[in-house]
């Protein structure tokens, strides 16, 4: 399967598991979080294709026991979370008033 199919593939996942996908500027890596009840997928434009890939599938990660993946999606994020980040980063912003 070819890179940008992958990558499109990996962000359907994620759309159907509930996460959306924000992408900026900036001098980070990228990642999954928490803000207040939205999940979001983090992405840094400035860099390649192959670590939006490893981003996205450790964020899906959890969530591929649950949902159909195909298998050769599948085994591409297995290889990717042992490649990658292992763990996505969650950052969890509460409501003052709560």
């Amino acid at each position: 399967m070819k890179t940008k199919a992958f990558y499109a593939e990996l962000l359907e996942i994620a759309r159907s598991v509930g996460f959306s996908i924000k992408r900026d500027n900036g001098s980070f890596r990228g990642g999954a979080c928490l803000l207040y009840d939205e999940k979001i997928i983090l992405l840094n434009k400035n860099v390649p294709l192959e670590t939006h890939i490893n981003v996205v599938a450790n964020a899906i990660a959890p969530y591929v026991g649950e949902i159909f993946v195909k298998p050769k999606i599948r085994e591409l994020i297995e290889k990717e979370i042992d490649k990658g980040l292992n763990n996505p980063i969650e950052i969890i912003i509460r409501n003052q008033e709560e």
